[in-house]
C-alpha cells in the first residue's frame, strides 16, 4: 500500500504527551470493565470494532478523539499515556519503522539512539522503537511506539510518560500492563 501513514496526522505535539488530550470524549467507545469504583483495580476498556483491536486502561485516565488517531487516553496531570491509530492496508517491516518513529517525533525531536525491538502483542508481532526525549523547553519523556500489519490492517500505538510531571511513577508502572492488554482479533 502507498499511502503514508503518519504525513496526515497534523496535530501540534511539540511539548509533552499532555498534548495529545484533544477534542472530544470518547464515551461511546469505552465500555467499563471493572467496578465502577475509585478503586486503582478499576479499569476501562477501549474498543475499535472497525479495526478489530482494544486495550484496557486504568479509568483515572481520559480517553478523547485526537486528530489522526483513533484514541489518546491520558493519564491524570498529562503524565503519560497511550495514543492508537490503525488504517486499513498492510505496511511494510521498513514503513512501519519509519511510521514508529514519525511517532516519536511527534512528541519531541529525537535525540540519540533509538532502541528498535519486537514483541508479541495478543499473538501478534510487533516492532518497537523507544526514546527517551526532551523537548525544546526542557521537558524530559520516555517513549515507545509499537507497530504491526495483521489481517490487512496497520496498527500503531504510542505509549510514554513524562519525566518533569507528577504522577509519572504510576504511569511507568502502569503502562506495561496497557501495552500487554491490547488485543486484535
Amino acid at each position: 500500500m502507498s499511502q503514508r501513514f503518519i504525513a496526515p496526522v497534523a496535530l501540534s505535539l511539540s511539548l509533552s504527551f499532555a498534548s495529545l488530550v484533544a477534542l472530544q470524549p470518547v464515551a461511546a467507545a469505552v465500555h467499563p470493565t471493572g467496578p465502577a469504583s475509585t478503586a486503582p483495580s478499576a479499569l476501562k476498556t477501549y474498543v475499535n470494532a472497525a479495526s478489530h483491536y482494544s486495550f484496557i486502561y486504568p479509568a483515572t485516565w481520559a480517553a478523547s478523539r485526537a486528530q489522526g488517531f483513533d484514541v489518546s487516553v491520558v493519564a491524570p496531570k498529562g503524565s503519560g499515556g497511550i495514543v492508537a491509530v490503525s488504517q486499513k492496508g498492510t505496511q511494510s517491516a521498513a514503513r512501519i519503522q519509519r511510521s514508529l518513529t514519525g511517532l516519536l517525533a511527534l512528541i519531541a525531536p529525537i535525540q540519540g539512539k533509538l532502541v528498535l525491538g519486537t514483541m508479541m502483542i495478543s499473538g501478534v508481532p510487533f516492532q518497537s522503537v523507544s526514546d527517551h526525549a526532551k523537548a525544546p523547553n526542557g521537558t524530559l519523556s520516555d517513549n515507545t511506539a509499537y507497530g504491526a500489519s495483521y489481517h490487512g490492517v496497520t496498527y500503531l500505538f504510542l505509549t510514554g510518560y513524562d519525566l518533569n510531571r507528577a504522577g509519572t511513577a504510576t504511569v511507568q508502572a502502569q503502562l506495561p500492563a496497557v501495552v500487554r492488554s491490547i488485543r486484535i482479533s
